[in-house]
């Protein structure tokens, strides 16, 4: 099938959001925790600026394995399991909403296949998108976690996952990311990108950073989607 343009944008099939910082903001969650078993594991350097400077869009375990490997400390066996259900106990209390997120949902449904890719812990996914109120967006089949690939991002295994599962050409993909690691992952995978900085303080230093990995526009909110279709 060919892709067609409309206003220099692409008519897509598929539209692949990802979920903190894009559906939901559970980025300073997650990472005030990561900071805070740091501390207790006797590392307070790694505290929680340079938890959200340096680990967001990567996996827990990736970021867990690179503070192993700097600082030279064992960490417990099952530090990703410890965080997973600090994560999910804090959830309720510490998940933000992003304005704008139910609307554009509600808008896309029908004119879009919608699905998830997150590097995420897959139950830490599935609970933000239920407290979140927008889990009936995205039924299970359709939430595809760095669980299911061997190279979670910026490699481009997650992305041509879901293609494939949804049944879609990379060519007339989309994908919605608020990292430099996601934005790198959609692009790898032939994917148009969209960046989005809602939930970062610089918006302008974020929104260069991911232009700079390849994302083919930058918005600062999330019903701007609309403006990059077709």
């Amino acid at each position: 099938m060919s892709v067609s343009y409309a206003n220099g944008c692409m008519n897509y099939d598929l539209i692949i959001f990802d979920c903190d910082g894009t559906l939901v903001d559970s980025e300073y969650l997650c990472n005030k925790i990561i900071a805070s078993m740091l501390a207790e594991f006797g590392l307070p350097q790694y505290d929680v600026g340079y938890a959200m400077k340096n680990f967001v869009g990567l996996s827990a375990p990736v970021a867990f394995e690179r503070v192993a490997v700097e600082s030279g400390k064992k960490l417990p066996h099952d530090v990703v399991q410890i965080y997973e259900r600090r994560v999910n106990a804090d959830m309720a209390g510490g998940l933000r909403f992003i304005d704008g997120v139910p609307e554009t949902l509600a808008l896309l449904q029908g004119a879009y296949d919608l699905c998830v890719g997150s590097n995420g812990e897959r139950s830490t996914v599935l609970l933000s998108l239920q407290h979140a109120g927008i889990d009936h967006h995205f039924p299970e089949h359709t939430v595809f976690t760095k669980a299911q690939v061997v190279n979670p991002k910026p490699a481009p295994d997650l992305y041509f996952l879901a293609a494939r599962e949804m049944g879609a050409d990379p060519a007339r993909t989309l994908v919605v990311e608020d990292s430099v690691a996601g934005v790198k992952a959609g692009k790898a995978a032939g994917m148009r990108t969209i960046g989005l900085t809602v939930t970062y303080h610089d918006k302008e230093g974020h929104g260069a950073a991911l232009r700079s990995a390849g994302a083919d526009h930058v918005i600062d909110r999330f019903d701007r989607i609309s403006d990059c279709l077709g």
